[in-house]
């Protein structure tokens, strides 16, 4: 038996009094905690300096996209030519711009065109050649142009004295072409192809300007190069009264008067065509509307 003091109490759980605590070991932080978000500023960063590369590239496909659009509108030149230029356009721009959809929806722009060209490349063998780019003209000059050309345009009254040809008489040798379900006239005589009905109702000249845009991007008969016809174009339509009140063709729907591309030398005023009375006229430009009939040149052989 163990030797115990004689003095020393025997220890109870019982005996204790008051409150009491137990001290736990708390671990210690780690040694930093500092977000390290450099690598994320610099993410970004490169991702910014990617896309302002890409807007570079985008702003230079959109401007020679202009660059061969005008090409491409432009009557001195002819498809065969045009075509490579819409090539070399898609094979400069075939990369996808991640940071944008107008690439692609120029390059299918470009392929329409493309297609257009190659599908419709009618030729003809024209023996009179027109002016087709807008002059200013003057009365004179307009007088002029009518006995040179030997275009019909009837004396109305004594505004008109200066700028008519009664003894007038081109001869257009006329194709009514349905194209795509569009009705287009053919003249094999100056190489032009005409929208066969034109505008249905009146419009400002800035509205004309408008339709015919919408007709491009619409693709009338497959192509995308119709505009206004200067007033050597308008004017060759014009033809001495026979069976019929006007004077055109009746190959074309009925139209009285149409806009042209000409403006009237020092007067805020474009050149016009009518077919009743059959003469060239001085249109205002801002307030009276009239009708459009578009025109585009047809390759010659």
């Amino acid at each position: 038996m163990d030797e115990t003091d004689d003095n020393q109490v025997p220890w109870e759980s019982s005996s204790l009094i008051g409150d009491f605590y137990f001290s736990t070991l708390r671990s210690e932080p780690p040694e930093t905690s500092t977000v390290d978000i450099s690598s994320i500023k610099k993410a970004a960063i490169e991702r910014e300096r990617i896309k302002s590369k890409w807007d570079s590239w985008q702003t230079g496909m959109r401007s020679d996209f202009r660059e061969v659009e005008k090409l491409d509108k432009s009557t001195a030149y002819m498809n065969q030519e045009k075509e490579p230029a819409w090539r070399q356009f898609l094979d400069t721009y075939k990369a996808d711009n991640p940071y944008s959809r107008e690439d692609e929806q120029l390059r299918q722009r470009a392929t329409q065109i493309l297609k257009a060209l190659s599908e419709l490349d009618i030729a003809v063998r024209a023996r009179v050649s027109l002016r087709s780019v807008p002059w200013s003209l003057s009365e004179n000059e307009v007088g002029e142009m009518l006995k040179r050309k030997n275009f019909f345009s009837e004396q109305v009254d004594d505004s008109n004295k200066n700028y008519c040809n009664p003894d007038g008489d081109f001869i257009n040798e006329y194709e009514s072409i349905l194209i795509k379900g569009d009705k287009v006239v053919l003249s094999h005589t100056t190489g032009l192809m005409w929208h066969q009905s034109g505008s249905e109702k009146n419009l400002t000249y800035d509205e004309a300007n408008k339709w015919i845009d919408e007709l491009n991007r619409r693709g009338y008969a497959g192509y995308l190069d119709w505009r206004l016809p200067t007033l050597e174009e308008g004017a060759s339509l014009l033809q001495k009264r026979g069976s019929r009140f006007l004077c055109i063709d009746p190959k074309f729907s009925d139209m009285s008067s149409i806009w042209t591309s000409d403006t009237v030398s020092g007067a805020h005023e474009v050149w016009a065509v009518n077919f009743w009375p059959c003469a060239v006229s001085r249109f205002p430009l801002d307030w009276l509307p009239n009708l459009v009939r578009p025109v585009r040149s047809v390759r010659k052989k």
